[in-house]
């Protein structure tokens, strides 16, 4: 098994980096805030006080971070950030769903470490990554990605394979797009249903309601 670096236990970082220690990766974590780390501790796995500290020696490097500013932190900090102490190498797989101006940046830093860079955001929440199902999106300008797959296979259900850093995290920012679009228009439709004189809980329940197709295949 691999040793792994996971950075970033957050809702969602914390419940695929469990399901990387109980499939019986060497696991080390780190998170920005205290608390998260222990479950993980009291199941063997070590805890690390820096991002600089947590990859030191790691096969891979994980992060799975808020946004474009946790990121920066974590890999940048002065004395304490993560790429300055990555080893030749290493492969380090940023999972975090990031802009493609910083995603870039962070790719050349990891580069200029003679270490690996991959895009591998996912598309799902909380239950999918408990059950090991959720999308990935993975690109690499290398042939590294047989390397993290097992890691990669801990969380998830299917794994798109992209050309490179930027499309992954490019096609993850479009999915991102799309799903805030539906948002946007059920919220509109609700307006204009409560409008026309429904209430917003029939509005609601309506939204809700299943696409039926006929035998023909056909929308209605």
């Amino acid at each position: 098994m691999s040793k792994i670096a996971w950075l970033g236990l957050g809702a969602m970082g914390q419940r695929i980096a469990m399901r990387m220690l109980q499939a019986g990766h060497d696991l080390v974590v780190y998170n920005r805030s205290l608390g998260p780390e222990q479950a993980f501790q009291s199941l063997g796995a070590r805890v690390a006080k820096t991002p600089a500290e947590a990859v030191v020696h790691a096969d891979i490097v994980f992060a799975m971070l808020s946004d474009e500013q946790a990121s920066r932190d974590v890999w940048l900090a002065e004395q304490t950030g993560a790429i300055p102490a990555l080893d030749k190498d290493t492969v380090v797989v940023e999972a975090s769903t990031l802009p493609l101006a910083w995603t870039g940046e962070l790719a050349q830093a990891v580069h200029a470490m003679r270490a690996h860079f991959v895009a591998a955001p996912v598309l799902g929440s909380l239950p999918q990554a408990e059950a090991g199902t959720l999308h990935c999106f993975v690109g690499s300008d290398s042939d590294v990605i047989p390397r993290i797959m097992p890691a990669i296979n801990c969380f998830s259900g299917i794994v798109h394979n992209m050309d490179s850093p930027a499309s992954a995290m490019a096609i993850k920012l479009c999915v991102n797009a799309w799903l805030a679009i539906q948002v946007a228009s059920v919220s509109e439709v609700i307006s204009l249903a409560e409008r026309l004189g429904f209430t917003k809980k029939q509005a609601t329940a309506i939204s809700s309601v299943p696409t039926f197709r006929s035998s023909s295949g056909v929308t209605h």
